[in-house]
């Protein structure tokens, strides 16, 4: 008898420790969090509007001059900054200056350093859930997750909206010290 429990002790505890070597949703969860989703991930892969103020210089057919002209129009019409354009034969001038509804409202921005830069962060990435694991073999998993772009407090005001979730994966490898993301 004394044998018999002895076994099925051993049972037990290995059953159990099998259990703790699969990869939870909610561990992978959190180590995707970590990994991806962590403050300087965050603001390293966000979406950003960069707006210059004073004088610059275009060709109108010039590519800077079509991405400057939409960025220019929306900051415009809610406000943010004045923008006038100037055209000669060969080139356009726009002059923008921030407005006291823009410089209220830039305590939440970045300067691009020379202090006539401004970087609007509009959008950033958000986890959503992990959506399913599997294991390739005992010490290797794949968890699908879903994330999607969130408007920041300025992107909101810019009329951006949540996006539709994105599914990703993450490929994890179990060590003598629990589960991690590899690259």
């Amino acid at each position: 008898m004394r044998h018999y429990f002895g076994s099925l002790l051993m049972c037990v505890s290995m059953l159990f420790a099998a259990s703790e070597s699969k990869l939870s949703r909610p561990e992978a969860a959190e180590l995707i969090k970590q990994a991806r989703f962590n403050p300087k991930q965050i603001e390293a892969n966000s979406k950003q509007l960069t707006v210059r103020t004073g004088t610059s210089y275009f060709q109108e057919s010039s590519e800077g001059w079509q991405n400057a002209k939409v960025a220019l129009s929306t900051v415009e019409k809610i406000g943010w900054f004045n923008v006038s354009v100037e055209r000669t034969p060969f080139i356009l001038s726009s002059t923008v200056t921030i407005t006291e509804k823009g410089k209220q409202q830039s305590r939440s921005w970045k300067d691009g350093g020379n202090g006539s830069t401004w970087i609007i962060a509009t959008e950033y990435p958000e986890f959503v859930e992990v959506s399913g694991i599997s294991t390739q073999e005992p010490s290797i998993a794949i968890a699908e997750y879903k994330w999607r772009w969130m408007p920041t407090e300025s992107g909101k005001i810019l009329g951006i909206t949540p996006g539709e979730p994105t599914t990703t994966n993450a490929n994890f490898r179990l060590y003598d010290d629990g589960w991690r993301i590899v690259q």
